[in-house]
């Protein structure tokens, strides 16, 4: 992708050396677990309700765990992912997969709703 050419060094030190996908990965999951970090507070301190399917309250951490490893990994690890552009996407959304399922890692650990007690914390 070569996305960040216009900063000095990103070509000869990331591009070049083949390490834009795992730059990538970090940049997508800080980004990804900074955005959502702000609007779970956001969303506590103004009442705003949860994403709801069929009554059952949708955490994000479902929606980071079938963006992980399902379709990142699998296109990753397969001939598909040999091109550049497709490894680079994958290493995106595997990012923001990881930081949505590590931001509601309580709920994972404890296995019911934690997230705003102490145990979640």
């Amino acid at each position: 992708m070569d996305v960040f050419r216009f900063i000095p060094g990103y070509r000869g030190l990331i591009f070049d050396e083949g390490k834009e996908p795992l730059f990538l990965l970090l940049l997508a999951f800080v980004i990804a677990f900074a955005c959502t970090r702000g609007y779970t507070r956001i969303a506590r301190r103004r009442g705003w309700s949860s994403g709801n399917v069929g009554g059952v309250h949708l955490h994000h951490n479902v929606v980071g765990i079938l963006a992980r490893p399902s379709p990142a990994g699998v296109v990753a690890f397969s001939r598909a992912g040999a091109h550049p552009q497709v490894r680079d996407w994958c290493a995106i959304f595997f990012g923001v997969g990881a930081a949505l399922v590590l931001d509601e890692f309580a709920l994972v650990f404890y296995l019911r709703d934690v997230y705003w007690s102490a145990e979640g914390r």
